[in-house]
């Protein structure tokens, strides 16, 4: 039987590859990647959820002034886009994306926001999106603690119209889409960076 060759140690050439092998897997897992890298749960840009602006003043949300937005109720043949003007006052109401940035010195501009969508019960896939929207989010040691509101076009035109030509896969209405949007963002360095993902949810009349 020939015998195992053994390192001056005498353990196993063998276990010392191993070792080294493990040893470099666990410093890949504390390497930063993109989007990822700061003490905050691995987040720079923090998505809050989306917000209405203010009933009485409709104005944008401030840090001391938001109200949830979580969905709506729109008509499927009717509606252009979301979000709409649902009290036909001639102002888009809702949809805001409350943005934070965790960084204490370096701001962030974004760049967009990545759309996906979900029909349950549909017997097709509704393609992605990318709404292109440029907002300062400041670092958080500034004066509105890094914190903005960016209203975002969450279901455009072209994929009402796409919707519409599909009516007949569609389930029956009234049927919910999940709109799932991340956002995509630069520091002032070029670094990109990605939000967490957050939900708006449209329930669709005929």
């Amino acid at each position: 039987m020939r015998a195992t060759h053994r390192c001056h140690h005498g353990r196993p050439r063998r276990w010392w590859t191993i070792s080294l092998s493990l040893f470099a897997f666990s410093v890949l897992l504390y390497l930063p990647g993109c989007g990822n890298g700061d003490a905050s749960h691995g987040l720079v840009l923090r998505a809050l959820g989306f917000f209405q602006e203010s009933a009485d003043k409709e104005t944008a949300p401030t840090v001391d002034d938001n109200e949830p937005d979580s969905g709506r109720t729109a008509s499927l043949a009717q509606t252009n886009a979301i979000p709409n003007d649902p009290d036909n006052d001639g102002d888009i109401d809702g949809g805001y994306v409350g943005l934070q940035n965790q960084q204490g010195s370096t701001g962030l501009t974004t760049d967009g926001a990545k759309l996906d969508y979900r029909i349950s019960g549909s017997s097709f896939a509704v393609p992605s999106d990318f709404f292109s929207f440029s907002t300062r989010v400041e670092p958080s040691g500034s004066s509105n603690g890094g914190t903005v509101f960016a209203q975002i076009q969450l279901v455009s035109p072209s994929t009402m119209n796409f919707l519409r030509s599909k009516s007949g896969q569609l389930p029956p209405p009234p049927f919910q889409m999940t709109v799932t949007a991340t956002i995509q963002a630069r520091s002032d360095a070029g670094i990109s960076y990605l939000s967490n993902p957050v939900t708006y949810n449209v329930t669709f009349t005929n």
